[in-house]
């Protein structure tokens, strides 16, 4: 080939061609009439309304419901072979609620594609998937959010829930659709219907692409063009593309493009095909592949396999392609990648060996999972003679693992090549996503339109003894037929080799996970994302949390919600993402030059910085919110000043929350300590509150001192009662020491100009209670209407005693599993006990020898970089929590394993403001947080705002590295603090990360 080459040419008018004799079209019925297949009825009940809903006046039923019976009886036979129960009717019953996630999944619905999503989605968000088997039972009305736009309500829906669950329900209320994925359509159903099109378009909410993103996906020339610009290896092709809606303007030279503008191009095609076959890249391949590529072409029709000197019938079959594809189609003659074929090996030790004359295809399906990251699934094999198309219909589905060492490849270079080729298509995927955020809404098809999943078709190849992959063909949301197979067998089979094998032995065969210390294999190889939880649905997780996901953004978007407090520099992070999350910000705030406002639509300058008159300021916002006309969804704060505050605003307007009660309790220590003292009935579910607990001791003035020490046992502590970031903490050994820090805390430390934000603002009242011995645990929780929705466990270094400051850290934890449940427990328990209900709080415990002790309680979001590393690590962001439990919407967070951990060290003013005052080092740590090196979080804009006062201080920034073990974090950030001179006498970060150890579990 001549290099990059692509032309456009008219070959003259329209002579015939088309579908001349259906040869094609034939094929494709053919293939549709297979999936057809006999049921047995008679084990379920069918006497069931499948019928547009009753509550609305549907006066013609759509002709596509003709086979509505027989997709119900798919579903139940499925159901009923597969171990799950029958559907539940409940037409004519008491519908359930929708789930309090508000989340309202539509998946029009073909049996062959979409049931194992349904499943996966019932086990994540019970209620919230449902299948629509007739458009009758959605409707269309005028969005009240976009002008021009339409909202999907559903009716009638079979319901997906615990345990394979399903329900047959109709809905008094309809139920607004967060997420649409779209079946209904001519490509997936195999043309038996297309009435999906027409429905999806114009509306509002998300979807899981659109037709015209499909049709983009689907075309074999624009993708594989794509892939090779992503680094995956494509065969070299010729490709005459009739009509095409989207043309490869700039191709990569191991493809020929030419654009027709009609198919009856016989002589062009006759010579540019001979040209292609005896082209220098051709040289040295055996075969060809002659075939269609094209929305409707699929299961190999029309695909001919052919010795690469057989001119004359490569010639004729592309000729008759061309002949017979529709516009918008395409004909490839492209090169046949050999498949792999068995390497020498005994087989006496595996009799399953495969035979020479084999060989198999790999479909690799790759999602966007929750926070929007490409996951690889596992990958599924199909093995078959290597005379003709492999596909998922003529194969049964095996792991890759399994495939490979049927071939008799070796353990180790498995993973390895898994792990290359994981990484391939998922970088693949990330290039489809950085190209449609570029596409305009009219381009992407729908305003909310994108592509959340595909399924690449390789097949596996050897080159110079290696083994390669070449991608064939990408398909969009319609590529889970063989991963519905794959899980459906897994999962039963599994079922049944679990009962005579230890749990924790089927897992480790099961996940397979390589025994390799290269990190950067565990990061980009997706494992933890997919390999958790039950079997079943291993191929469809990342991708239902997506939809999850999706639906949560979608429903925040656009709500107006009152921020109270902005809270300077180290808070600006929030309110950019708060901006991204199309959230309407209304910011009050004591500061009227707060940089905060730029972010905010609406920003209101009022001085409440004197908490003691927080009933008083409250009214005042209220009235002044009155008065500019706007009304709230929701009232929260991220400041811990604020937290009373804002509960008092929510209580005036009836909005969710916790009570102020609660949130007084809360930042008042001493009150939250000796409430949970008090906390000493039994529960049959939990132990007593109170053994969390420590009694405390208010100081109000000196001559309180005498009474305490007579009932208090020391060493003990010293707080502020309405302190923060442990700054005036002291231990103190005796009654002469408590004495004296008490006097020199209180007279440094009087009012809100001498310590910005650590809750002088409400007095400098300091209280005293018993110390503890242990490890030191931050946990941040998210409860929506007492029920607990997640938790996320740090671990702390020593501090830098005399100081009580935060030193080093670590997430996730290293304790043993059960300390970790007790300490989440605790924390829940704590939280409810003394009547914080719905939000997201931070806990500061003490892990003893005996359990978990009290700390600190703060009613709202924790500081610092805790929400930067639980969204790394987790992908779980405790901001758009916090707002969507502020609107009365629970939160649903995904769970996953890390791929990584995060090691940090606090910097201090008294000992690192040398970062602060040059320049060039700050510079030169920020490059290294932009390339992902490290990560930097800085909690002042400069140095004048690094507090130092007396040797009381704030940390005024962390940096942490990434790891995959704990060793090599400690090495990591070693490195980095002697690079910067973090580490010295005075700051011993060895000393402070030293108990930060892996741990090892033994099975026994």
């Amino acid at each position: 080939m001549e290099g990059i080459k692509i032309e456009n040419r008219d070959v003259g008018e329209h002579e015939g061609g088309g579908d001349t004799d259906g040869t094609m079209m034939d094929q494709l019925k053919d293939l549709c009439d297979s999936y057809n297949v006999e049921i047995d009825s008679s084990l379920w009940d069918t006497d069931v309304d499948l019928g547009p809903p009753s509550s609305l006046n549907v006066k013609q039923i759509p002709k596509e419901d003709a086979t509505i019976m027989t997709e119900y009886n798919h579903l139940q036979q499925s159901l009923y072979e597969t171990g799950f129960p029958e559907t539940v009717n409940r037409l004519g019953s008491r519908p359930s609620k929708l789930n309090k996630e508000n989340i309202c999944v539509a998946f029009l619905h073909i049996h062959y594609e979409s049931l194992g999503m349904l499943l996966e989605g019932g086990r994540q968000l019970p209620g919230g998937f449902h299948m629509i088997l007739s458009t009758s039972w959605l409707t269309k009305e005028p969005s009240k959010d976009q002008n021009g736009l339409f909202s999907l309500f559903v009716h009638k829906a079979i319901t997906f829930h615990s345990g394979g669950v399903t329900k047959l329900e109709e809905f008094v209320k309809p139920r607004r659709v967060t997420y649409l994925v779209n079946y209904f359509t001519d490509v997936c159903t195999r043309a038996e219907r297309n009435d999906g099109p027409e429905l999806e378009r114009g509306l509002d909410c998300p979807m899981s692409s659109s037709v015209a993103l499909c049709e983009q996906t689907d075309n074999k020339v624009w993708t594989r063009n794509a892939m090779a610009a992503a680094g995956v290896d494509i065969p070299v092709t010729l490709a005459f593309c009739y009509n095409n809606t989207h043309k490869v303007s700039t191709p990569n030279p191991k493809i020929v493009v030419f654009n027709i503008e009609n198919n009856d191009c016989c002589d062009f095609a006759d010579k540019e095909i001979r040209r292609f076959l005896a082209s220098d890249e051709m040289k040295g391949v055996k075969r060809v592949v002659v075939k269609p590529s094209g929305r409707m072409y699929c299961g190999s029709v029309g695909v001919n396999l052919l010795q690469v000197d057989d001119v004359h019938n490569i010639l004729n079959h592309a000729k008759k392609l061309l002949a017979e594809i529709e516009p918008g189609s395409s004909v490839l003659v492209e090169e046949c990648i050999e498949h792999l074929s068995p390497r020498p090996g005994n087989k006496n030790e595996r009799r399953w060996m495969a035979e020479e004359g084999m060989g198999f295809r790999c479909r690799v399906i790759v999602s966007r999972d929750h926070d929007n990251k490409a996951v690889c699934v596992p990958i599924i094999c199909g093995i078959a003679s290597a005379d003709g198309p492999i596909n998922g219909h003529n194969t049964t589905t095996l792991t890759l693992m399994t495939t490979l060492q049927s071939f008799n490849v070796g353990v180790e270079e498995i993973f390895k090549f898994e792990h290359e080729l994981r990484y391939r298509s998922e970088r693949y995927m990330n290039a489809i996503i950085e190209y449609e955020e570029t596409l305009s809404p009219e381009e992407r098809g729908e305003l909310y339109a994108q592509t959340d999943l595909i399924g690449i078709d390789y097949v596996i190849t050897e080159r110079n003894g290696k083994l390669a992959a070449v991608a064939i063909e990408v398909n969009s949301h319609d590529c889970m037929y063989v991963c519905q197979i794959f899980d459906n067998t897994m999962a039963m089979g599994c079922k049944q080799v679990a009962e005579t094998m230890p749990v924790d032995e089927i897992m480790t065969y099961l996940q397979g996970e390589p025994d390799l210390e290269d990190f950067e294999f565990w990061k980009t190889s997706s494992y933890s994302r997919h390999n958790h939880g039950a079997v079943h649905g291993r191929t469809v997780r990342p991708y239902i949390r997506n939809a999850i996901a999706r639906s949560q953004k979608w429903l925040i978007r656009g709500k107006q919600i009152l921020v109270v407090g902005a809270g300077g520099f180290s808070k600006s992070h929030i309110w950019a993402d708060t901006a991204k999350y199309g959230i309407h910000l209304v910011m009050v705030d004591s500061n009227s030059h707060e940089f905060a406002q730029e972010y905010g639509q609406t920003y209101i300058h009022y001085d409440f910085t004197d908490h003691t008159k927080d009933e008083f300021h409250a009214i005042q916002i209220l009235n002044i919110i009155k008065r500019m006309g706007i009304k709230v969804a929701g009232c929260l704060t991220f400041l811990e000043d604020c937290v009373p505050l804002s509960a008092m605003i929510r209580e005036h307007v009836g909005l969710r929350g916790s009570n102020t009660e609660a949130c007084l309790i809360a930042k008042r220590k001493s009150q939250t300590q000796n409430c949970l003292v008090e906390k000493t009935g039994m529960k049959s579910h939990f132990i007593t509150t109170d053994l969390y607990a420590s009694k405390a001791y208010l100081i109000t003035k000196p001559s309180d001192i005498d009474e305490i020490c007579s009932s208090m046992t020391f060493p003990a502590m010293l707080k502020l009662e309405h302190g923060s970031s442990a700054v005036g903490v002291s231990l103190v050994k005796n009654k002469d020491e408590l004495q004296k820090k008490y006097a020199e805390t209180t007279s440094l430390l009087q009012s809100e100009e001498d310590f910005h934000g650590i809750g002088l603002g409400f007095g400098n009242e300091m209280f005293a209670m018993e110390s503890h011995e242990g490890s030191e645990h931050d946990i941040d929780i998210v409860i929506f209407d007492r029920k607990l929705v997640a938790a996320f466990i740090s671990d702390k270094g020593p501090t830098n005693i005399p100081s009580f400051i935060e030193t080093a850290s670590i997430m996730p934890s290293c304790l043993p599993l059960d300390k970790q449940s007790q300490l989440i427990v605790a924390a829940f328990q704590c939280c409810l006990d003394i009547g914080l209900s719905d939000g997201v709080y931070n806990v500061k415990m003490t892990m003893t020898s005996c359990g978990p002790k009290l700390i600190e309680l703060n009613g709202r979001m924790g500081g610092f970089y805790n929400r930067d590393w639980i969204k790394r690590l987790y992908g779980c962001d405790l901001v758009l929590y916090s707002y969507l439990i502020a609107c009365g919407i629970k939160p649903h967070a995904p769970k996953h394993k890390p791929q990584e951990l995060l090691m940090g060290i606090m910097l201090v003013p008294s000992h690192h403001r040398h970062i602060l005052d040059d320049e060039s080092i700050r510079k030169e740590i920020l490059a290294r947080d932009s390339n992902g090196d490290i990560m930097f979080r800085q909690f002042v804009a400069n140095a004048d705002d690094a507090m130092y006062n007396a040797n009381i201080e704030e940390p005024f920034a962390n940096v942490a590295v990434n790891a995959n073990s704990y060793s090599e974090g400690k090495k990591k950030l070693m490195k980095f603090c002697n690079q910067y001179k973090i580490d010295n006498e005075n700051y011993d970060v060895v000393r402070f990360i030293e108990c930060f150890w892996d741990i090892v579990v033994r099975q026994t």
